[in-house]
């Protein structure tokens, strides 16, 4: 097939678009989304803040669908050409690495929230480096419970990795706990009386109960009423304070 020297001149302009735009490097995203307005500097209003899907992994590129992103883009009655849409949107998220040291900096202060009143962080230690993108912050994290017994313990834990309001990933560590001999202790001991609160539609009255186990705050425990000798599950909320639960 013969092609007009116009179709000719027009395939090479195209090609020559596709690799300046290839050398001139991948367009850079900050947060978890790609946002149309990272890409096309005249896109503005509703135009900059549409959404072309997730952001790459931390130092990985991407290639976006071009045609998609022109229909998102027509869409919204938004014209591609005005706009000055790159042919080829390549797509890349900046990438930190982090040492194994760096991780466990990071997580430290969301592990020490976490800990228990008489129970003090040690050492934590991560096993692995991380690349992240920049701004990546620890999320809240859950501890198991401490044993009864004070001194130091190994445990590990799992911290959730944030980035832009978005859990990106989790990362294990390792923690040494140090307990302290009143932190080894229940909060409620076996055989210590509280105050149950029971509560029946409206009326809430309070009564004598003997733990029948240790229990700690939170905990779901049983307990013998004292005046009647039933057996009732009561929430732990004080350590004379425990409401009963609804059967």
């Amino acid at each position: 097939m013969t092609r007009s020297p116009r179709s000719v001149l027009t395939i090479a302009a195209l090609a020559l678009l596709c690799v300046r735009a290839a050398a001139a490097g991948p367009l850079l995203v900050e947060g978890s989304r790609i946002e149309l307005g990272e890409l096309v500097p005249a896109a503005t209003g509703a135009l900059a803040s549409l959404d072309l899907g997730p952001a790459p992994p931390a130092g990985v590129t991407r290639l976006l669908d071009h045609a998609e992103v022109v229909a998102k883009i027509r869409a919204l009655g938004a014209d591609p050409d005005e706009l000055g849409v790159p042919r080829v949107l390549r797509v890349s998220t900046p990438a930190v690495e982090l040492s194994a040291e760096d991780v466990a900096a990071l997580a430290r202060s969301s592990v020490e929230r976490a800990l228990a009143p008489g129970v003090t962080l040690a050492h934590l230690r991560a096993r692995t480096k991380l690349v992240v993108p920049p701004g990546v912050s620890a999320g809240r994290v859950e501890l198991p419970k401490a044993p009864r017994r004070s001194g130091l313990f190994q445990t590990t834990v799992s911290v959730p990795l944030l980035h832009d309001g978005e859990v990106l990933s989790r990362v294990a560590l390792s923690a040494t706990l140090d307990v302290a001999p009143e932190a080894a202790r229940a909060l409620v001991a076996r055989g210590a009386r509280v105050t149950l609160v029971i509560e029946t539609g409206s009326a809430r009255i309070g009564a004598t109960g003997v733990a029948l186990r240790d229990a700690d705050l939170g905990d779901v425990a049983d307990f013998r009423v004292e005046r009647t000798g039933k057996l009732v599950r009561a929430r732990v909320e004080a350590a004379d304070r425990a409401r009963v639960e609804a059967r």
